[in-house]
């Protein structure tokens, strides 16, 4: 089974890996939705808090969602140990949503399965979301609900080694702000992926956003690599862009 990193990166003190990892195997869990049958494939995973000693983090809805309408195809909630499972339909373009109260909601990047895979994540306190957004000069965010209208999202750049890709160039489409991190946390436009010990390589946000599928390619010379991002009002998209 092919082996996809869709990393999620927030700010905790230090940067932490989070993660949205997508692997082969299976993993039993809490949960449920979907159906079962030869049209669907099982999804589990677990879910930490890296704000509580990565400690699996119970009551999270984990929901399927359908990219081309962001409409819920299955949904569960992890149990004691952090584990769900979902049964979700093959072959479709889906992204994933962590949410549970007092933390932002999180979108994965969007993928298709044509065969049961893990996916595991983390939780994200609306408190460490409101960091990453002070870290790019957001204006007015001083707690989640000020983004309420506005969308926003982070990116790790990383080659096949797991290290951090230095000197990408980042391009979105549609178009969409997007802030580099120097290597030292601070974001501004222009220039090239600098590398940041695990913080997010590249960010941004729209003001009044509609929402919508956003495309992000990383170019060094040669395009390196594409993933799509589904961008809405009030969630945060956090992704790794994996380089070959």
């Amino acid at each position: 089974m092919k082996r996809i990193n869709v990393t999620i990166i927030v700010f905790l003190a230090v940067f932490l890996p989070l993660g949205f990892f997508v692997g082969c195997g299976s993993s039993g869990g809490g949960g449920g939705g979907g159906g079962g049958g030869d049209s669907n494939v099982t999804i589990s995973g677990t879910v930490e808090n890296p704000g509580n000693n990565d400690l699996p983090e119970e009551g999270v809805t984990v929901s399927a969602r359908k990219a081309s309408d962001n409409s819920v195809v299955a949904s569960g909630t992890t149990n004691s140990q952090g584990v769900y499972t979902l049964n979700v339909p093959k072959n479709i373009d889906l992204y994933f949503s962590l949410s549970k109260s007092t933390f932002a909601t999180i979108n994965s990047a969007i993928e298709s399965y044509s065969s049961d895979a893990i996916v595991n994540g983390g939780v994200v306190p609306e408190a460490l979301a409101v960091s990453i957004l002070q870290m790019y000069n957001m204006p007015g965010v001083t707690q989640w609900s000020d983004v309420a209208n506005d969308c926003t999202y982070a990116l790790i750049t990383e080659d096949g080694n797991e290290n951090e890709y230095i000197g990408a160039t980042i391009t979105a489409d549609p178009s969409i702000l997007i802030l580099y991190n120097d290597g030292i946390n601070n974001f501004s436009p222009g220039g090239t992926t600098a590398g940041s010990d695990g913080a997010p390589d590249v960010g941004g946000y729209e003001l009044g956003c509609a929402g919508g599928i956003y495309t992000f390619t990383a170019t060094d010379v040669v395009v390196l690599n594409s993933v799509r991002l589904p961008l809405l009002p009030g969630e945060l998209a956090v992704t790794l862009l994996q380089i070959p």
